[in-house]
């Protein structure tokens, strides 16, 4: 029997993961002084690609000292953890990353994905605007990288081939996680079999029925096609993604303070960004049913049993992780305690 074969844009990102680092064109040299080679992994129709299509307008405002941005944010590079060991060395100057990429050079990243940390986009908000920067720049400055900004992705759910409403439906089924610690300490909490695998394998492990489901952003999911495999979506909104721009300190510190303020200024900011992800969020929710999506809304009270299925992860995380964990986690939990005593 023929396993259905992936949409177009899957086998898109799949090919763009596949390919060799293009060396020849990062080189062992730096940039000229006025290039930029930026690198991410991101698929055209989306927010995260339009944003660096932003700031190559932007920047064209910015003549009298210009900088020429050289784009590989298709994946070219390979994996965020080779398109990073990149960015550290010079070879590419700035980039776009996920969470659970970053984590890869700063782990305690990853406790901004522990599960129910964050119960409403407005103490996302709040915590993300006035409490974590300082902490994460000078963790990104000591791997000498420059933090630009963060980036919205948006809430994480469980997508199946077969309802996932509580957590003892997920017992004994076979579940994908990435490589960041979270995502496997939360499959191992509700009881499922985890199945560590990069990105582009979830179609064919699908296909195949060496997975069963996983978690994902609601966009990535819907537009990786994975609903042609897995339609059922459960918005169990158990983590909130973000990302971050980065720069190679060493560069960034050579630019004249016109250029630095020329690409700050021409990255979208936060608030664009969120703008721009949750319409997308919405409009795919409003109507799931046109990308074959079956969607549950968990109630309060199922709600609560995700929350105690993973309520010791916090803890898993902080030993996990190590280095500074418990004393960003403590910074967050200040963070959520100022929010929720706001006037």
């Amino acid at each position: 029997m023929n396993p259905t074969l992936p949409n177009p844009l899957f086998r898109l990102i799949v090919s763009f993961l596949l390919v060799m680092p293009l060396l020849s064109a990062c080189g062992q040299q730096q940039a000229p002084a006025n290039e930029a080679k930026i690198v991410a992994i991101t698929v055209p129709g989306t927010p995260w690609y339009d944003s660096w299509m932003v700031m190559d307008q932007r920047l064209k405002a910015y003549a009298e000292q210009p900088i020429k941005p050289v784009f590989y944010i298709s994946g070219q590079l390979g994996s965020e953890e080779s398109a990073l060991s990149q960015l550290r060395r010079g070879r590419v100057q700035l980039g776009g990353f996920s969470l659970q990429g970053a984590s890869s050079i700063v782990p305690e990243l990853g406790l901004l994905l522990a599960p129910y940390l964050f119960d409403t986009l407005e103490e996302v908000d709040f915590v993300m605007d006035t409490t974590i920067s300082p902490a994460f720049s000078d963790m990104f400055a000591s791997q000498g990288l420059i933090l630009l900004g963060w980036a919205e992705v948006g809430w994480t759910n469980v997508y199946s081939r077969d309802p996932i409403i509580t957590p003892a439906d997920a017992n004994h089924k076979k579940l994908r996680s990435s490589n960041a610690k979270s995502s496997q300490l939360l499959v191992q909490a509700i009881g499922a079999d985890m199945v560590p695998l990069p990105f582009p394998d979830i179609m064919p492990s699908l296909q195949t029925g060496l997975i069963d489901g996983g978690e994902s952003g609601s966009i990535f999911y819907a537009l990786a096609g994975i609903p042609k495999e897995a339609p059922h979506l459960t918005l169990t909104r158990h983590a909130f993604d973000t990302g971050m721009f980065l720069a190679n300190k060493a560069w960034f510190d050579a630019l004249t303070p016109y250029q630095q303020d020329a690409l700050r200024n021409s990255l979208p900011t936060l608030q664009e960004l969120r703008s721009a992800v949750r319409a997308s969020e919405a409009a795919l929710l409003a109507d799931p049913a046109s990308r074959g999506v079956t969607l549950h809304q968990p109630t309060a009270a199922e709600r609560q049993l995700w929350k105690q299925a993973t309520a010791k992860n916090h803890q898993r995380l902080i030993d996990g992780i190590g280095g500074d964990a418990e004393k960003i986690y403590q910074l967050l939990q200040e963070g959520k305690k100022k929010f929720s005593t706001r006037d």
